[in-house]
């Protein structure tokens, strides 16, 4: 670990501002500066699409994720936590959606809803 005031070769380092880990030092906290950023065109293929259950379940899931996650369906772009957006897509079976998370768990939630979008019935 680096001190403040000390660079990884003994050269000046601010204490607000380092990126030479790939993080920034914000007093105590550090943020990563590499958030994942990912989009995935999925088609649904559950016969209910996303509506009523679906819907719920895709939302639940979407809340459970601290990413910000958006999709993209028939010319709409909506928040993925938000039941009302869903079901505003108006996404059946065989409606290609793009779904993007911004967060470093974008592949995992990714992975989710193409498993659910899939899922029959």
């Amino acid at each position: 670990m680096v001190a403040a005031g000390e660079g990884p070769a003994g050269g000046a380092v601010s204490p607000q501002f380092s990126r030479s880990s790939g993080f920034r030092l914000l007093g105590f906290v550090a943020c990563s500066d590499r958030i994942a950023r990912m989009r995935e065109e999925i088609t649904i293929t559950n016969p209910a699409g996303l509506h009523a259950r679906p819907a719920a379940e895709f939302v639940k899931r979407a809340k459970a994720s601290p990413s910000n996650i958006s999709v993209t369906a028939n010319d709409k772009t909506v928040n993925a936590k938000s039941m009302l957006g869903i079901l505003k897509l108006g996404a059946t079976l065989g409606t290609t959606v793009a779904i993007e998370v911004d967060g470093d768990d974008a592949g995992e939630v990714l992975a989710d809803f193409r498993e659910l979008l899939s899922e029959e019935g």
